[in-house]
């Protein structure tokens, strides 16, 4: 695939941009400088209807410091007129603006085209692009890349081997900046690492959740309506843009737009891009309710809506590529292959291995996407162009079985998942405790279906019965699994046993992955209920946790993984007590010393309590009064949100200090920020959860587990005043 407008890659300045730049050094009174661009938007070639020819649109958009009227110059590119700076054609703007638009219309597709932007008498450099191919264009290439946010460096590096590769476009899958809000971080960190790039090849975006549905995202993006989320025909491909931070379960507003576009989406190849993966390989990340709310309109086989043929995400600061995921038991039905492009430049994140995965690596990368026809070819570059993944799509054709990774039972996983979380809660105490009740999902076989359940006691106390059982399903239907546990007076209830379901006959080919998993049925409450002693004086906050006043403090020693499998990989113990002002804590940490190195520094980073080694303390209010949630790190960083609000910030003090086993944390909390909260007079009762994520091993644990992402008050253990 070659290039011809690789030739007008050099900057060349004109007389008017020289001038204008020394001016600007005088200072912002001087000249009505160029803040960011010019960059391309909109870039589009429209087929109008009947048998007129093709015209190809380009937008035009650059910032100044001041408003005032743009004009852009532009002609086809022939060397020796732009040598001349001939530029024959012009459009203007129609009122004067800050962040200028020239749309540029009734162009060639598919050809070269030179253009310099001019603004109060100043002309910016002479610039070039190719215009989009023609509606139906067999050939054509796309590059994908996303999480670029934070670090320029990266960034622009990873732009210069974007642009290395001469795509026709680029699609970014979202968190451009590290906060939308922020206007400096979008110079900063977006356009002047894609500064080149952006001029000469049209950067598609997709909203992610650090752009925060800011104001700027929308100001310096000219996207088709209604923004937030897009479509577009690109050759001979129909690609749509969705925003992942808004909701997108059926019915609402974006998914019944999905739902239409995809009925009108052309017998081409459709591509869907999103930041928040639907199948992503993070060690600790679950799945986004996107995933149940998307996926099966992907793969739809009625109801008239397009197939999607490839989903890219990226939120995950990685790359990976999932087997094609779809429905095992409808042989008509088509897969869909998803991808994570998060490799843009942000910190990178580690990967696991998951069922659905066919290459994954924590590194900085690049997608590139060859369309030839039919078929599609992929390549995925790191940051030194070296390949690390390469595969091929083939439209409209179902894979053979085993490349296919089935979608039935993920879902069926997720669905009794979900009914454990609403089961009875298993109180244990001085008899032990039992779980007597059923668990009810709906089948998402398409076809009938016989499967084996199984209890995996693995060495666990409990004891359930019957140990195993047969069942069919039939479309439509529901599954009804009997649990029965018990364990007995006296028993550690770790490990929790598993229940196993196993796809065994059906009225199909059974040749797919994943045919089988295994989930916890059973919630269960270890007593947790703490007598919290007054202090007779206040204990020395220094981090070092020596003071007498802790060697007979209440203690949370035993914390467990978030639903209650298991232990946790290593210790923490959590000393408690208070006075009439202020609460006090001391947490004793062990990890690992790599997990001690670096972490946030700023307050209210949201890696102090997700990335780094951390120690937190949630506390309830009374019914109706806000939760706080307070934690800090090694580096004595601290974050405190109310109700999830961050700006809530509490006036409260904490020390570290580091020991051969870990790290030690003491924090004194003023009573008077906890408002809503019920003061610790003896006789009252707190409803509260430990927490501490270990860094080393990407693991969290509670001191009551929540068997949910979130903790809540009746998953909470108890503090009684004394």
């Amino acid at each position: 695939m070659t290039r011809s407008w690789r030739r007008m890659l050099v900057p060349w300045a004109l007389p008017a941009l020289a001038a204008g730049v020394a001016a600007a050094q005088d200072g912002p009174s001087a000249v009505n400088a160029l803040v960011v661009g010019p960059y391309l938007q909109r870039c589009l070639t429209v087929a109008p209807e009947g048998s007129g020819r093709p015209a190809a649109q380009v937008a035009i958009k650059w910032e100044t410091e001041r408003p005032c009227v743009g004009l852009v110059r532009y002609d086809t590119s022939h060397a020796a007129r732009l040598a001349a700076g001939a530029l024959g054609l012009s459009a203007r703007e129609g009122q004067a603006a800050a962040i200028h638009e020239v749309r540029l219309a009734g162009l060639e597709p598919g050809t070269e085209y030179g253009y310099a932007i001019e603004w109060d008498g100043q002309t910016g450099p002479l610039c070039a692009f190719r215009t989009p191919p023609a509606p139906g264009t067999p050939r054509f290439r796309l590059v994908v890349y996303g999480d670029s946010r934070s670090n320029p460096d990266v960034h622009g590096r990873i732009a210069k081997l974007i642009l290395d590769q001469q795509p026709d476009a680029v699609l970014h899958t979202g968190d451009l900046v590290a906060s939308g809000r922020e206007k400096p971080l979008w110079a900063q960190q977006y356009f002047e690492p894609t500064r080149d790039l952006g001029s000469r090849v049209c950067i598609w975006p997709t909203p992610g959740n650090h752009e925060g549905e800011a104001h700027w995202y929308y100001d310096y993006f000219s996207l088709p309506p209604p923004e937030s989320w897009y479509s577009f025909d690109f050759a001979n491909a129909h690609i749509i843009s969705l925003d992942s931070c808004l909701p997108t379960a059926p019915g609402t507003p974006q998914y019944q737009w999905l739902e239409q576009d995809l009925r009108q989406a052309g017998d081409g190849w459709v591509l869907a891009f999103l930041h928040h993966p639907l199948f992503g390989v993070h060690p600790t990340r679950d799945a986004p309710q996107t995933r149940w709310d998307l996926h099966p309109l992907f793969t739809a086989t009625s109801g008239g809506t397009r197939h999607v043929d490839l989903a890219l995400a990226g939120h995950d600061h990685y790359y990976a590529r999932s087997r094609p995921i779809g429905w095992g038991s409808d042989p008509a039905s088509l897969p869909t292959t998803y991808l994570v492009a998060g490799g843009g430049g942000a910190s990178l994140y580690p990967v696991a291995e998951r069922p659905w995965s066919a290459c994954a690596s924590s590194t900085y990368s690049i997608v590139v996407l060859d369309f030839g026809g039919d078929v599609l070819r992929g390549r995925t570059l790191d940051m030194e162009g070296r390949e690390i993944d390469r595969f091929e799509l083939r439209r409209g054709v179902r894979p053979p079985a085993d490349e296919i990774h089935g979608y039935e039972m993920l879902e069926l996983e997720h669905s009794l998942q979900g009914a454990a979380r609403k089961a009875p809660v298993t109180e244990l105490g001085p008899t032990g405790g039992s779980a007597a009740y059923e668990l009810t999902a709906p089948s998402p076989f398409r076809r009938p279906a016989e499967l084996a359940a199984s209890w995996d006691l693995g060495g666990s106390p409990w004891r359930a019965e019957p140990p195993q059982w047969p069942f069919a399903l039939k479309p439509g239907a529901a599954v009804t699994l009997p649990i029965h546990a018990r364990v007995a007076a006296g028993e550690d209830p770790l490990p929790v046993p598993k229940l196993s379901l196993r796809l065994v006959a059906g009225d199909f080919d059974l040749g797919f992955l994943g045919r089988e998993f295994s989930f916890l049925p059973i919630r269960f409450k270890l007593p947790t209920d703490l007598v919290v002693r007054q202090a007779l004086r206040p204990p020395r906050v220094d981090g070092i946790g020596d003071d007498d006043v802790w060697r007979d403090a209440a203690e949370v020693s035993r914390l467990l993984l978030p639903d209650g499998r298991d232990d946790p990989q290593r210790t923490t113990i959590c000393r408690l007590a208070y006075d009439r002002d202020t609460l006090y804590l001391l947490g004793q940490m062990t990890a690992e010393g790599s997990a001690l190195q670096g972490g946030a520094t700023a307050a209210d980073d949201r890696s102090i309590h997700t990335r780094d080694d951390s120690l937190g303390l949630v506390v309830f209010g009374a019914e109706g009064a806000p939760a706080y949630f307070l934690a800090t790190n090694p580096a004595g960083a601290k974050w405190d949100s109310r109700d999830g609000d961050r700006t809530w910030s509490c006036d409260w003090s904490v020390e570290v200090a580091r020991t051969p086993e870990g790290w030690t944390a003491e924090a004194a909390v003023p009573l008077t920020a906890l408002e809503g909260v019920e003061p610790p007079l003896p006789g009252v009762a707190w409803r509260v959860n430990v927490y501490r994520h270990d860094a080393a091993a990407q693991e969290a644990s509670w001191w009551a587990p929540p068997f949910a992402d979130e903790p809540s008050p009746e998953s909470a253990g108890t503090w009684r005043f004394h």
